[in-house]
């Protein structure tokens, strides 16, 4: 069955959040902190009850993935990746740019339109990013689209 309630922790205007192996822990993408945060369940009880950062970049907005051993996170712009520690649930190295510049003419993209962009793996390894429309209805598609990336 399915059950929600309320973890007693506070994200600051989260928009990703993805379960980690286990099924107690989260990782969260909070907009106002421009950071993904672990909350993790520290007692045991099966309730996320702590908040750690594990990684930060300028104007991380939405997207997250995790995927052979990299966490990926997005801007309106770019999209980063940081080595990740499944055992420890952590971040053990540097950020690397994997993409950057998406549609950033400030016609259709960033500064302008919608911004967030959603990150998904497929089961041969290749990433897409979804990037929306200039307004809610556009005159062609140009802008909005699911990119292909081989990385």
């Amino acid at each position: 069955g399915f059950c929600a309630f309320e973890i007693p922790v506070s994200i600051d205007r989260a928009r990703s959040v993805l379960s980690l192996p286990g099924g107690s822990d989260l990782l969260a993408l909070e907009r106002g902190t421009e950071s993904v945060v672990i909350v993790e369940d520290t007692d045991g009880d099966g309730v996320p009850d702590s908040k750690r950062t594990v990684a930060q970049a300028d104007s991380l907005n939405h997207g997250m993935a995790l995927f052979d051993g990299y966490l990926y996170a997005s801007s309106d712009t770019t999209v980063y990746r940081w080595p990740w520690d499944e055992t420890t649930n952590s971040v053990v190295g540097n950020s690397t740019i994997v993409i950057n510049n998406i549609n950033a003419d400030g016609n259709g993209g960033a500064p302008q339109g919608h911004t967030t962009r959603t990150l998904e793996f497929d089961s041969l390894g290749r990433f897409y990013v979804s990037v929306g429309s200039n307004e809610n209805v556009d005159a062609d598609s140009f802008r909005s689209r699911i990119r292909r990336f081989d990385i």
